[in-house]
């Protein structure tokens, strides 16, 4: 799978042209089809040779003398597998129509398998575009695009670079509308006169609903929330001690703060988090796949971890791991797989079943693949 033809269409070269100064142009989108066009035919091409699927793109970043776009490549909704062959990038300036800007082409293709085959399919393809990278392209992402763990860890990171760590006021507090909290001002954030006292109120401390009452002893604050006659029900608010508010669980009737319930979890955590590692233990092997080299699996702090290289066939039982081994749910996985001179990037995609059966079924060059088999290293979760 070289994706030895791409080139920059003559409708990319002319929207280029085109461009006022300080205009950016836009990515629109992708696609995904089969079937191939000579080389020299593929400049003029307006659309794919027989598209498939659409396909969002969910970044681009500069690089030298280029773009790098990312693409994401599903299977969602797709009814019937078939060999991606062409991958086309469309783009559009202004208010003009979008435009097949750049397309890529491999002979052999890749794989890409029905929503019944395999559900959940997900891959990211990146595409280097060659050309000046002066002027700023600009990327709508599509809403339905997936996105992975790192990705969501890095947005919420900057997100919350600038935001206050931790609420250390005490008494009423006050939001400064960008995510920061401090102690609001007697008389400048709200009202006077405030209740006070030297312990909290009673049941016998006279107030209205609504009305507040500071301890000046904790530094405390309490609301009035209900008046029945001479009985008074004050509520504490503004608390800076988990200790304090209160936590209701039928399953943990023990518990009745924050604080407890959060002990309660840390250790029930701990307990299932810091496991020590198990030995490994050789896998056994099934419908004639053979070990090219020592395969194994253990199991370490949650995570089932598989080494090794075997040749097995495509679409048939390699191994089954045992109880206790196996994902919550099946899952899939992108595996180095045997390459020779021609090949740039040799991959094999296994399937392990929440059954615990581990196939191969699909490889970038099956003929390589039955030869010289694929790796098994990986690693994925299972139930505590």
């Amino acid at each position: 799978m070289a994706w030895d033809n791409a080139v920059i269409t003559n409708a990319g070269v002319a929207l280029l042209k085109q461009l006022f100064p300080g205009q950016a142009p836009h990515w629109d989108g992708a696609a995904g089809g089969t079937g191939t066009v000579s080389p020299a035919s593929l400049m003029a091409q307006t659309s794919l040779k027989d598209q498939k699927q659409l396909f969002p793109i969910v970044g681009s970043t500069d690089v030298t003398n280029g773009k790098k776009v990312n693409i994401q490549i599903t299977n969602k909704g797709l009814a019937s597998g078939y060999p991606m062959q062409q991958v086309g990038i469309w783009a559009h300036a202004g208010s003009e129509p979008s435009v097949l800007f750049a397309i890529l082409q491999d002979n052999t293709g890749f794989p890409i398998p029905s929503t019944t085959d395999l559900p959940d399919f997900a891959m990211n393809f990146y595409a280097i575009i060659d050309f000046s990278n002066v002027a700023e392209f600009s990327v709508t992402v599509d809403p339905s695009a997936l996105v992975t763990l790192g990705t969501m860890n890095a947005a919420i990171t900057a997100a919350v670079a600038t935001k206050q760590d931790c609420i250390t006021a005490l008494g009423l507090l006050k939001n400064d509308g960008i995510g920061n909290v401090s102690a609001a001002q007697a008389g400048v954030d709200y009202g006077y006169p405030l209740k006070s006292g030297a312990g909290d109120p009673t049941s016998s401390t006279v107030g209205k609903v609504g009305e507040h009452y500071l301890n000046t002893t904790t530094g405390k604050e309490f609301v009035c929330i209900k008046v029945a006659g001479n009985v008074y029900t004050w509520k504490l608010v503004g608390t800076d001690d988990a200790s304090d508010i209160a936590y209701l669980n039928s399953a943990m009737p023990s518990v009745t703060n924050v604080k407890a319930a959060l002990d309660a979890h840390e250790v029930d955590l701990a307990n299932k988090v810091n496991r020590e590692p198990v030995a490994w233990t050789d896998i056994p092997l099934i419908n004639g796949a053979t070990a090219s080299n020592p395969s194994r699996y253990r199991k370490a702090y949650g995570l089932v971890h598989l080494q090794g290289w075997i040749v097995a066939s495509l679409s048939v039982d390699a191994f089954i791991l045992p109880i206790g081994y196996r994902p919550n749910q099946t899952i899939t996985a992108l595996l180095d797989a045997a390459s020779n001179s021609t090949q740039n990037v040799p991959l094999a995609l296994a399937r392990i079943g929440a059954d615990g059966t581990f196939r191969f079924i699909a490889a970038s060059d099956p003929t390589l693949f039955a030869e010289r088999g694929a790796s098994i290293t990986c690693s994925f979760s299972v139930a505590p």
